[in-house]
């Protein structure tokens, strides 16, 4: 199918489905990185194409790098507009994160419930917020035990379609957070 796609292509073709075409077989052929320059090419052609940004969103996230997708969810905003980007974010980052994040802090809460341990940890308040400032709000809780006043502080982030911990201190003032994407730092200034 690739052939045929770069035949059309090679003969000077400027069809955005063409590209789009191609870039779809790459998908099925998990060659993200090509599907993603085709899909970059398609969109200069067509771009008022809400479906091809979508398209290049899904092969970036394949490719395990989140700016891959980014890239296109800010063309999308630069190329049909911010609230359309903006949804399209929401829908590929924040709507996934918040829904998985909301199921672990009830499967935390479930536990607690249900613990017939007295030194146990038990939830005893959360909240979500934007640790790492990429848009996207963390699970933080905080979970105690009456027996032995220790504190627990944990932060949960969606990543790469799992819930994962972030960070999980029993002390507290200033600690550290794990960076997903290496290129940031963060400290946290809690009161205990």
């Amino acid at each position: 199918a690739i052939d045929g796609f770069d035949y059309v292509i090679e003969e000077g073709s400027n069809d955005a489905k063409i590209y789009e075409g191609r870039g779809d077989a790459y998908v099925g052929l998990k060659q993200y990185d090509a599907a993603i320059k085709d899909y970059h090419a398609a969109i200069e052609l067509d771009k008022s194409n809400q479906e091809l940004y979508k398209k290049g969103v899904k092969a970036g996230l394949k490719t395990g790098k989140n700016k891959n997708a980014m890239a296109f969810i800010n063309e999308m905003k630069t190329n049909v507009g911010e609230k359309e980007g903006e949804d399209l974010r929401y829908e590929t980052f924040v709507y996934p994160a918040e829904k998985a994040l909301k199921k672990k802090l009830k499967s935390m809460q479930a536990t607690a419930r249900n613990s017939k341990d007295a030194w146990q940890m038990t939830l005893q308040t959360y909240t979500f917020y934007d640790v790492d400032g990429d848009g996207v709000k963390e699970l933080l809780t905080e979970s105690g035990s009456s027996k032995t006043r220790e504190k627990n502080l944990k932060i949960f982030s969606y990543r790469k379609g799992k819930v994962k911990t972030m960070l999980d201190r029993t002390e507290y003032g200033v600690v550290s957070v794990k960076s997903f994407d290496k290129t940031r730092s963060m400290e946290l200034h809690l009161s205990g």
